[in-house]
């Protein structure tokens, strides 16, 4: 078992360095690229990176990185170094925890928005209010048969009967 590290430098950050190592073992050792095809080992690498430096790490830098690692692993170095300007990790909000279990992994690591939960009537509750308040109401129910409508008819007026002019 070799371990081999790389050490990350920030130029950006006050030239802050940050290292990570693992153990390759037999085929892995070989061919390192293998080793980093795995998604998991790939985001162990950027989470553990990200923590140390506290600088959001893109797809783009995380394949720099690998590609970087792999090929100085196939030329025999056990440590590399690579220099990269990182950008400052967004601030997090507020609302939102953290849950994590004591190794954290891509899978047990998550992150919730907690809202509280929405409290739904009960539909059986609705219908028993409603239908005790209808047999206990006081108020008048309104008169549900029709009223007629009396209406007047227009009276005539000599304007409107002759379609001729009055001059």
């Amino acid at each position: 078992m070799t371990e081999y590290t790389i050490i990350v430098k920030i130029p950006n950050a006050g030239n802050k360095e940050v290292s990570y190592s693992v153990n390759l073992t037999g085929l892995y050792e070989d061919y390192p690229g293998d080793y980093f095809r795995s998604k998991e080992n790939r985001q162990r690498l950027c989470q553990d990176i990200q923590k140390e430096c506290f600088r959001t790490i893109s797809d783009e830098n995380l394949d720099q990185i690998v590609a970087k690692w792999i090929s100085d692993i196939k030329s025999g170095f056990r440590r590399t170094t690579i220099a990269l300007d990182l950008p400052p990790e967004s601030p997090a909000i507020p609302s939102q925890t953290s849950v994590s279990s004591t190794t954290p992994t891509p899978a047990t690591t998550a992150t919730l928005d907690y809202r509280p939960p929405v409290k739904k009537p009960d539909p059986n509750l609705r219908k028993q209010k409603t239908s005790t308040t209808a047999s206990n109401s006081t108020t008048p129910q309104p008169n549900t048969t029709p009223v007629e409508e009396k209406t007047e008819e227009p009276t005539a007026s000599i304007e409107t009967s002759t379609n001729q002019a009055d001059f």
